[in-house]
């Protein structure tokens, strides 16, 4: 479903519109999870700001996610943003083929693909996780799907 909402952004306003969201989305998660985590966050909102001011698109209003970290929450969270990766492999070659790339118009497209052994250590650590705080990890990653979804699926002028 999140992937549909995200869309194959064919189109130049529509790559804009995918960046103007993937940074709404982005950094308040982002921000969250700076203050302390598991997993060592891989920033990408200040490089979708200069991605958009490449595209002359005008960022959208930050969403506002305060899903309480603690128990394990923060690690579900954080599959989700290493899991977006996995996507970003496909996304990149759509934004290449709009004529974007590392130094131009797709930075964090880029640098979220760079290290692509990141998801197998992230899986690494996921195995780390006591089974007492499996529900919390669960109920992170679900409000992060749940607060991206919200994001993606609003229609924006």
């Amino acid at each position: 479903m999140l992937d549909d909402a995200v869309g194959s952004f064919a189109t130049v306003e529509a790559y804009g519109r995918f960046v103007a969201n993937s940074l709404a989305f982005r950094a308040p998660v982002e921000t969250l999870l700076a203050r302390g985590t598991r997993w060592p966050l891989l920033p990408l909102a200040d490089l979708m700001r200069e991605d958009l001011a490449d595209l002359d698109v005008a960022p959208r209003p930050e969403g506002v996610f305060a899903k309480a970290l603690g128990g394990g929450g923060e690690v579900g969270i954080a599959y989700v943003l290493e899991g977006s990766a996995l996507g970003a492999r496909l996304l990149v070659r759509r934004a290449a083929a709009l004529g974007y790339g590392a130094r131009y118009g797709a930075r964090h497209l880029a640098r979220q693909v760079e290290d692509m052994a990141r998801w197998r250590r992230f899986l690494a650590l996921l195995e780390t996780i006591p089974d007492s705080q499996a529900d919390a990890v669960v109920a992170g990653a679900v409000a992060a799907f749940d607060f991206a979804l919200g994001i993606y699926t609003v229609e924006t002028v």
